[in-house]
């Protein structure tokens, strides 16, 4: 298992996570690309001012604290988990969740899209 632990991200790219872990403590005024993550877990403490975007989540956990002023797009989220515990003033994209599980515990002045709803096993809104 491979484990990256920045604790602060400028202009990072990561091409494919598979079977690992990656963890941002902040990432601010950045932009992080995740273009495949499967089977693997991708942990955001805060996400304030930048963009965070995964092409596809498959089979694995996407976790973020802490969304506030930034942007989080996934385009294609199915047999994973995708949790938000905070999304303030921030926005969401979920392109296509399939048979996966979106939670956002608050959403305040944010905006949420997603596309298109496949089977999903719980909706926390």
């Amino acid at each position: 298992m491979t484990t990256i632990v920045p604790t602060e991200l400028d202009q990072p790219d990561v091409i494919e996570l598979s079977g690992g872990e990656l963890d941002v403590a902040e990432l601010s005024g950045g932009e992080l690309d995740v273009a495949e993550l499967f089977g693997g877990e991708l942990d955001v403490a805060e996400l304030s001012g930048g963009e965070l975007d995964v092409a596809e989540l498959s089979g694995g956990e996407l976790d973020v604290a802490e969304l506030s002023g930034g942007e989080l797009d996934v385009a294609e989220l199915s047999g994973g988990e995708l949790d938000v515990a905070e999304l303030s003033g921030g926005e969401l994209d979920v392109a296509e969740l399939s048979g996966g599980e979106l939670d956002v515990a608050e959403l305040s002045g944010g905006e949420l899209d997603v596309a298109e709803i496949g089977i999903i096993n719980t909706f926390d809104l």
